[in-house]
């Protein structure tokens, strides 16, 4: 195999990666069963009432939305046991 295709192959086997990582990360509608009733509420509740009710109605999230609001979630409660003073294993860890 000649170095041109190898370098064409090698090109093509990183865009698939990319399209099938964009395609499975940004664009896949999962419904919003599949992370779990309770889970989707629980994380909701601390949405907007607009952005919660745009997820209800269409039934389904892309992985990137449930992952960007379990992180507001997350950095929620971190402020607010620091806020209280309660000691948070992530700063025992630095």
């Amino acid at each position: 195999m000649d170095r041109e295709t190898a370098a064409a192959l090698a090109t093509i086997a990183i865009v698939v990666f990319v399209v099938i990582w964009y395609w499975n990360e940004r664009a896949r509608r999962i419904p919003i069963e599949e992370f779990g009733l309770d889970a989707v509420k629980r994380v909701l509740r601390l949405e907007s009432d607009s952005q919660r009710r745009k997820i209800l109605v269409r039934g389904w999230m892309t992985r990137h939305e449930w992952t960007q609001m379990n992180k507001r979630q997350l950095e929620a409660i971190h402020a607010e046991l620091k806020r209280r003073g309660v000691s948070d294993d992530r700063d025992s860890q630095q």
